[in-house]
């Protein structure tokens, strides 16, 4: 994120405060969190309250109710995925940002037959199975289109095997090690080819408005 000291910041799908909500509040000019639920912003708005400049709502991001705009990050952690419609999201994210303004986004893959099928076997247990679509390579595009991509980087492609290596009879240490290996791997190999990345589970964005 850099610097986020002269950044105004809307923290998207926010719930009661993602691992970074807080960190940013803290550290940038302006924080809105915006978010559906009532007792989720309540909670995020006592853990903000002593910071002045930071602010939590609920409210439809695609309300008119919600008019602040010219935001220069946008940070949506597993948020994205959750909007079925992407060429209105995109409209929608645009019209928020300001020149240049950038969007921080994590969501997960659909891009190869082996994910599908896996996202497929335990969508049933999911208790957001009805409005979760993860990206899949026509999703990709079309965010392509409508931003500058900075950058891109995958995780859970060869490390998404590591439930599978940790039941050898091998030590601990040995499994993290190679657990970390394949992390480190995904995330730089995704960074430069699409076909390693379309095989990763889920994904890491940095876009700018066009």
């Amino acid at each position: 994120m850099g610097d986020l000291s002269n950044t105004k910041v809307l923290d998207l799908g926010c719930f009661s405060g993602n691992a970074l909500s807080v960190y940013i509040a803290k550290n940038c000019k302006e924080y809105v969190g915006i978010d559906l639920s009532d007792k989720a912003i309540d909670k995020l708005n006592q853990k903000l309250k002593d910071i002045p400049t930071a602010q939590a709502i609920s409210e439809d991001f695609f309300s008119d109710n919600f008019k602040d705009i010219n935001f220069d990050l946008i940070y949506a952690y597993g948020v994205l995925h959750h909007f079925k419609n992407v060429d209105i999201l995109i409209d929608q994210l645009n019209h928020r940002l300001a020149p240049s303004g950038k969007i921080i986004s994590y969501d997960p893959l659909e891009t190869s037959y082996p994910l599908w099928f896996m996202r497929k076997l335990y969508r049933p247990f999911q208790s957001d199975a009805a409005w979760e679509w993860p990206f899949n390579r026509r999703t990709l595009k079309k965010f392509k289109r409508g931003f500058n991509i900075l950058e891109k980087r995958g995780v859970l492609g060869a490390s998404k095997w590591y439930f599978l290596y940790a039941m050898l009879p091998i030590s601990k240490e040995k499994k993290l090690a190679w657990g970390k290996k394949m992390h480190k791997k995904d995330w730089e190999k995704s960074a430069k080819s699409d076909t390693y990345l379309h095989k990763c589970m889920q994904l890491n964005m940095l876009m700018q408005k066009k």
